[in-house]
């Protein structure tokens, strides 16, 4: 399915689609070919703002779980709010598409290319036949139904009274980065932080006669929780190397909750993905280089980029995309005057050599895009998602 589905719709009933599925299906077809067979499937975008990409990603997901036995789906997204969701349906307590929306967060729950997906994941996690799971640590993600507030508030409920009202305040200015100019984070604040993170920690071990899987799902969060927060005072580079090492060690930890010969979809950017360092990356050690070191040839990225069109830059603002320099990756994959979306795979990719491309947040580098990705989708025109937000359209 391409497109967004009418209201009352079933989730995998036809749609009208906002791109042509007609332009995409040849590429579609070869892709799903080329994923099937493989264990971990990392689908990447060149930004977060693609709509075009967005369509193609969500039909693709749902093929690869109707049609290739794919039973988990992972998303760069937040690793508490999904394990909350987990925990619903362990319960048999209600999960709504509001709560799946919420856990994907808003990179892409306001888009409208990508509303087609939440319904088909719910049905497919509340019949037990598909596994959710959030592969981030950051905390504070936007509007979040559980991490922001809930979380925060379970955690310190192990605490004595004085200092769970102590540690609650402290990762309510963390989550919410409430620090004014006058008062800025400091390693003071960092340290009372990771020293709520231990207290509760030691808190939790001491419990006996616990949930078992409740309570390694909460130590889990205090893991994650004090991954995230170690790197605060580093630069950007150690923080974005935590961010991907921790996205794959939490890969690793969902994958060993679940019963064995699992297929995993992985939503994710292009340059997580990826089977090497890239620019866009700052030197730091990718994600999907931990994967290709574990699954070898089990494990696929998937990249995406576009001859012309623009995308999503930030919230309220859109970017053409740049001019394609002669001999790209782009003009070798699309003719000119041609509408078919186009998918190299890894013969082609060899073929090529080393070539200007522009799958890595559309600025264009001359690698030899084999030794990075496993396929590359070309789109003749990519735009921006269509937002569901009042006033972002």
């Amino acid at each position: 399915m391409l497109g967004v589905p009418a209201a009352d719709a079933h989730p995998d009933a036809a749609s009208q689609s906002i791109d042509n599925p007609g332009n995409d299906r040849a590429a579609l077809q070869a892709v799903v070919h080329d994923l099937c067979t493989k264990q971990v499937a990392m689908l990447g975008e060149a930004a977060h703002g693609d709509g075009r990409t967005d369509s193609f990603k969500v039909a693709l997901v749902e093929q690869l779980v109707t049609k290739c036995g794919y039973n988990a789906v992972f998303f760069e997204a937040s690793h508490y709010d999904f394990l909350a969701i987990d925990r619903r349906l362990r319960r048999h307590e209600e999960v709504t598409a509001d709560m799946v929306s919420s856990a994907i967060g808003g990179l892409w729950k306001f888009d409208l290319e990508f509303k087609p997906l939440v319904p088909f994941l719910l049905a497919e996690a509340k019949s037990g036949r598909l596994a959710l799971g959030g592969l981030d640590f950051q905390l504070g993600a936007l509007e979040s139904f559980y991490a922001n507030d809930a979380m925060p508030a379970e955690l310190t409920s192990y605490l004595d009274e004085s200092q769970r009202a102590q540690c609650r305040e402290a990762f309510r200015h963390r989550t919410y980065w409430n620090y004014p100019e006058s008062a800025p984070y400091s390693a003071a604040q960092h340290d009372e932080l990771l020293a709520c993170v231990s207290s509760i920690t030691r808190a939790i071990d001491a419990r006996s006669g616990a949930d078992p899987q409740l309570r390694a799902e909460q130590l889990d969060m205090l893991v994650n929780i004090r991954r995230s927060i170690e790197p605060d005072l580093s630069d950007a580079t150690v923080r974005n190397g935590a961010r991907d090492r921790a996205m794959f060690l939490n890969l690793r930890w969902l994958v060993n909750r679940l019963p064995p010969h699992r297929k995993i979809i992985v939503w994710t950017a292009t340059a997580h993905a990826a089977r090497d360092i890239t620019p866009q990356m700052e030197m730091v050690r990718p994600f999907g280089s931990y994967v290709h070191e574990t699954y070898g040839p089990r494990a696929f990225a998937l990249g995406f980029t576009a001859r012309s069109g623009s995308y999503r830059y930030a919230r309220k603002t859109n970017k053409q995309l740049p001019a394609p320099p002669p001999g790209s990756l782009e003009e070798s994959a699309i003719a000119k005057d041609g509408d078919a979306t186009a998918y190299l795979g890894a013969p082609r990719l060899a073929k090529l050599g080393p070539v200007p491309g522009a799958a890595f947040g559309h600025q264009y580098h001359i690698f030899g895009w084999n030794s990075l990705l496993d396929g590359i989708v070309v789109f003749p025109a990519e735009h921006p998602p269509h937002s569901t937000r009042s006033g972002y359209e």
